[in-house]
């Protein structure tokens, strides 16, 4: 559920660009991100700031492009934003009191394993190199490629990105999970054994 939310805004943005155009689109996404940080603030009982500078990136630059009307300023928007996150993931890596990657999946699962120290160095430059790569070719689609093709790079492409860095993570931290336990495998077999009867 909280995946879907993550990605609302997005879909929305898509779909009402296809609907009425890039003004109507940056609208949309403004109130949807109003909306998302509504429903995390109410879920996680206060402000992630995370979350908070996100959306207020996102009414800056939503704010710029329909007062000039010029979408320049929406796509910019999308460099900014991954490259801040690559100067951020830097930066708590070396000055953060614990690595955010190791954070983010500590929050999946409390009872992990201490995550070997390279495991997280790698992990950290991953997701640096795939952010400022990202952010680059975000301007470069935008300048020389049509609105229509910007816009479902913007969308499925920050999506897929965001997937596939969650999903090579998962495959390096895996093995730190937690197994299940030998009391958790016999009452599980209770259980289903039960209910077969």
């Amino acid at each position: 559920m909280s995946t879907l939310i993550d990605f609302l805004p997005l879909i929305a943005f898509l779909i009402s660009f296809k609907v009425a155009g890039i003004y109507v689109a940056t609208s949309i996404l403004s109130l949807m991100s109003a909306l998302q940080l509504a429903y995390f603030r109410i879920k996680d009982g206060k402000f992630t700031p995370s979350k908070v500078w996100l959306f207020l990136t996102i009414l800056f630059f939503s704010g710029l492009t329909l007062y000039f009307r010029d979408d320049a300023f929406i796509k910019w928007k999308v460099t900014i934003i991954y490259m801040a996150f690559s100067i951020f993931l830097i930066w708590n890596y070396f000055y953060g009191k614990n690595p955010f990657i190791k954070t983010l999946f500590n929050t999946i699962d409390s009872n992990m394993q201490e995550i070997p120290h390279h495991i997280i160095t790698k992990l950290t430059l991953f997701w640096v190199l795939t952010n400022f790569s990202f952010a680059f070719v975000n301007i470069y689609v935008s300048y020389y490629f049509s609105l229509s093709t910007w816009v479902n790079f913007k969308v499925w492409g920050g999506m897929g990105t965001q997937l596939v860095m969650i999903i090579i993570s998962l495959y390096f931290i895996f093995p730190y999970f937690p197994e299940e336990t030998e009391t958790e495998t016999e009452t599980a077999s209770a259980a289903i054994t039960k209910e077969d009867i």
